[in-house]
């Protein structure tokens, strides 16, 4: 048996035609409205968080810097089960941008003594903080943030599109099954 190539009509939401109801008519405008919406949304959103991912990544470069810090108890070696390797919390002081002494626990190398000098990082009031990402890492991560947020918004465009396509559906279906109501009555009442 031969199979018949379907014919696929383009724009047909468009083109006048005598069984186009309304309802057909407010879902190609809602279509084309909201797939308008959902680029617009994904390029501002994903501009949007880029950006502001982008300058606050900077603003923890510049607000974060390396001080020394002298570890205040040995750094125990890691047993033999374990990987030598992995860092263990140990105490270490060091001195705040206000000229006291600060205290707190962070992770170092297994195996250091007692009163070895690290380099530690610190926020502007003096805590210990994590290292800042590398500007390569920053651009990575707030490229990734700008993405994802253009995804969460062509995602919350896409969804009302579909919630307004069946809204429009069940009203389209409950327009046919009173039409077929009316045809029934008008043939004598032998279609259903």
């Amino acid at each position: 048996m031969a199979r018949t190539p379907g014919t696929r009509v383009r724009w047909w939401r468009w083109r006048r035609n005598p069984l186009k109801r309304p309802t057909d008519v407010v879902e190609a405008w809602l279509v084309l409205v909201l797939w308008l919406c959902a680029v617009v949304a994904a390029a501002l959103a994903g501009v949007w968080a880029g950006t502001a991912s982008a300058e606050h990544l900077e603003r923890q470069r510049t607000e974060r810097q390396r001080v020394s810090a002298v570890l205040l108890e040995n750094a125990e070696p890691r047993s033999s089960s374990r990987v030598s390797t992995a860092p263990v919390w140990v105490g270490v002081r060091w001195t705040g941008p206000d000229g006291a002494p600060r205290t707190d626990r962070t992770r170092v190398k297994p195996g250091l003594r007692a009163g070895t000098r690290i380099m530690v990082w610190t926020d502007t009031q003096g805590r210990l903080t994590a290292r800042p990402p590398s500007p390569s890492a920053g651009v990575l991560q707030a490229t990734a943030t700008g993405v994802l947020a253009a995804s969460i918004a062509t995602s919350a465009v896409l969804g009302a599109a579909a919630v307004g396509r069946g809204v429009l559906d069940r009203r389209r279906m409950r327009q046919w099954e009173e039409e077929w109501r009316q045809a029934d009555l008008r043939w004598g009442g032998r279609t259903f």
